[in-house]
């Protein structure tokens, strides 16, 4: 017995090590599956949106609305009657435009949203950009909110998204 177990040690050992590593990652998995279900908020297209996508976009739509980005938040919430509804309309509104733009392949170029940006009148003074004040958004605005830079340009796509569509469809 024990020359049969001396001559397959090498796949013993490794056939315990497998299984060991399986017992642990079995064992010890901390991630609860039934709360992250939880936070599932819907399934829009096919994807689920989470809480945390939802907050995203809440935030998204406060800085529209720092910015001063009344033509696209109004167009993204169109028929809300209330403060409450805007809110909900733009974030689902939001959704079907990201979709649509991804599945039209509609995407703004850096140009294109570094000239958006340098033309928005929050970030101007005297009809110039201002990097003063573009500074101080990012850093007063933005950094509490959670949101970064990357976060205004996504907003500023997603707003040359919505003008190309439109483009498409009255055209």
């Amino acid at each position: 017995m024990i020359t049969i177990l001396r001559r397959n040690q090498r796949w013993l050992l490794l056939l315990v090590a497998i299984l060991t590593i399986i017992a642990f990652a079995f064992l010890y998995n901390t991630t609860d599956t039934e709360q992250l279900s939880a936070n599932r908020v819907a399934q829009f297209y096919g994807a689920n949106i989470y809480r945390a996508d939802v907050d995203r976009a809440m935030r998204v739509r406060q800085l529209a609305v720092i910015l001063g980005m009344e033509p696209f938040l109004r167009d993204l919430s169109l028929t809300a009657q209330s403060e409450d509804a805007a809110a909900e309309d733009f974030l689902w509104n939001l959704f079907v435009l990201r979709h649509e733009a991804d599945a039209l392949w509609i995407r703004a170029g850096d140009n294109e949203v570094l000239d958006t940006i340098r033309a928005l009148p929050a970030l101007s003074n005297n009809g110039t950009f201002d990097r003063v004040r573009y500074a101080d958004l990012l850093q007063t605005q933005l950094g509490p909110r959670g949101l970064t830079e990357r976060h205004l340009e996504e907003l500023i796509r997603d707003s040359l998204a919505l003008r190309k569509i439109r483009s498409m469809v009255t055209s």
